[in-house]
């Protein structure tokens, strides 16, 4: 048997149609959020923020070391916790 050829083959590679070349990319879809503020927001914002409480840095700090010294969660905390749970729903 005699083959003509280079010895190559092309039987193996699939060939894919050509992909035409758009002229632009396809259009974006705004988000449902501006990444921007308005000036209405900032000012909501702002009211909340002085109508906050103050911190109560003793509570945080007696909290802080409950946590870490492993006292903090006790039967009756995690009770009342659980009480509460159940009232949201």
């Amino acid at each position: 048997m005699n083959i003509k050829g280079s010895g190559t083959t092309n039987a193996g590679k699939i060939r894919r149609p050509a992909r035409k070349a758009s002229a632009s990319p396809p259009p974006v879809r705004p988000s449902r959020r501006s990444s921007q503020v308005t000036p209405t927001e900032l000012s909501g914002w702002i009211k909340k923020a002085r109508n906050l409480p103050e911190v109560r840095q003793d509570l945080v700090e007696r909290v802080k070391s409950e946590i870490a010294d492993g006292t903090y969660e006790t039967p009756e905390k995690i009770q009342i916790a659980a009480e509460r749970m159940l009232e949201e729903f």
